[in-house]
């Protein structure tokens, strides 16, 4: 019979992790690492036998404790949670008001834009004045008001004096510089509420809220004094320029026609009077 040691089999379970006896391999040392064990009470079964022997030589139980990590405390869970949540809360309050900022930037933009065409629209683009179209436009409207409110306004035409031998004589881009020339003084001689346009190509319109006749022809006369003073100065040159103006007031049983025919039968008086004059 030999008589040769026989060898320890040792093996072990965690309860609650391990669902079956571990083997150690034979003739080791019995020395097991558990990682990433969750948070708890637990027992370490150890069972060392012999080979030959049915029952285990020896078996005993360790009682393991897993302490709680940092982060897995549950006041720190929560605490971290409404962390998370106040990091969210302003990083979407952020974006929410940069987009806010974004939409009034690009609305205003868009006011801009809008205000910037409707005024393009609404001027003529040789001279800064209005239109015809849309001086028509407030003509009409006003117009319209007279017979509600009988806040009396007034209005005149301009027509520049042998206009067509400025542009035969000198060219058409001198008529251009007469043009704007022209509607630099009207625009320098008028009152603050009065409204000035490019009604055609050397005629111009003006209207004179509560004006009456003789304020009427006082700015009139004014504007045609500061044209015919001094000649238009272009390329060197100096072009002598005058004006002609018929002056109309709006009666009561005007509208926007005939309060236009009227001014313009003064201006035709003022030509066949002799031209560079006022006529109402």
């Amino acid at each position: 019979m030999s008589t040769e040691p026989r060898q320890i089999h040792y093996s072990y379970r965690l309860l609650g992790q391990d669902s079956e006896w571990l083997n150690l391999p034979a003739g080791s040392v019995p020395f097991v690492i558990y990682s990433h064990l969750p948070a708890g009470h637990f027992t370490f079964a150890l069972r060392a036998t012999i080979p030959g022997i049915k029952q285990p030589i020896l078996e005993t139980h360790f009682p393991v404790n897993v302490e709680y990590r940092w982060y897995e405390y549950r006041f720190v869970k929560i605490a971290l949670i409404i962390v998370l949540a106040l990091f969210l809360y302003d990083l979407i309050s952020n974006q929410i008001r940069k987009l806010r900022l974004m939409i009034t930037n690009k609305t205003l933009e868009l006011q801009e834009t809008n205000l910037r065409l409707k005024e393009l629209a609404n001027t003529d683009e040789l001279t800064g004045l209005l239109n015809r179209r849309a001086f028509t436009e407030m003509f009409e409207k006003n117009c319209a008001q007279f017979s509600k409110t009988k806040d009396q306004f007034s209005v005149f035409i301009l027509d520049i004096d042998f206009f067509k031998k400025i542009n035969d004589n000198e060219g058409h881009l001198a008529g251009d510089a007469v043009i704007q020339y022209i509607a630099q003084k009207i625009t320098e001689n008028i009152r603050q509420q009065d409204f000035a346009a490019r009604y055609g190509g050397e005629e111009f319109v003006i209207m004179l809220p509560n004006a009456d006749m003789e304020t009427t022809c006082q700015v009139a006369s004014r504007i045609g004094n500061a044209i015919s003073e001094k000649p238009v100065p272009y390329q060197g040159r100096e072009i002598p320029v005058t004006v002609s103006i018929g002056v109309a007031v709006m009666k009561e049983n005007d509208d926007a026609n005939s309060l236009l025919e009227r001014a313009d039968e003064r201006l035709y008086m003022a030509k066949n009077q002799g031209r560079n004059r006022v006529s109402s």
